[in-house]
């Protein structure tokens, strides 16, 4: 999918920005973090003065890239994703590998959705993600698709709202 393309670019990015080696690059949606969230526990962000939880992480998301103080002051508005991330990296860290094994079956659902990708350079990491079905990639099907493609020109972005069904 187009989201694997972007990663290599991104660690590419990264490393040249950071000076710093990547190993991996981690593509989440926020409903991996909601996820994450809910296994975890919430997360206190000191420089939001927000504490983000399984239940309020979408809306608080949503509100703050949308009007939230970094994009009234012309930084990246996004950048409230990296500090959950941060702290949820924290506590995954302190978890025992049992801890972590038990979370595992809900992560490669989510993975299997497409909402969890991970890319490395190194090959045989990569084969490994691939069989494990976390390089985001399709798969190959020899018969015809049916696809819905959409562009939200609205303000509002009512199209979340409406609902659709397929027969």
């Amino acid at each position: 999918g187009v989201q694997t393309c972007a990663l290599p670019i991104s660690k590419a990015i990264f490393e040249k920005e950071s000076g710093l080696p990547v190993d991996f690059v981690v593509g989440a949606t926020p409903e991996v973090l909601k996820s994450l969230l809910k296994e975890l526990g919430p997360v206190y962000l000191k420089d939001y003065d927000k504490t983000i939880s399984a239940d309020n992480i979408l809306e608080t998301i949503q509100a703050e890239v949308e009007y939230g103080e970094d994009k009234q002051e012309g930084r990246d508005p996004k950048t409230i994703l990296g500090s959950v991330a941060e702290q949820l990296v924290n506590k995954l860290s302190s978890k025992s590998i049992e801890q972590l094994v038990s979370m595992s079956s809900n992560l490669i659902d989510l993975a299997e959705k497409k909402q969890l990708i991970v890319y490395t350079s190194d090959g045989r990491l990569s084969d490994a993600l691939k069989r494990a079905r976390l390089d985001g990639a399709i798969t190959d099907f020899s018969s015809d698709y049916f696809a819905v493609a959409e562009n939200n020109y609205s303000i509002d972005k009512s199209n979340a709202f409406i609902d659709r069904s397929v027969e």
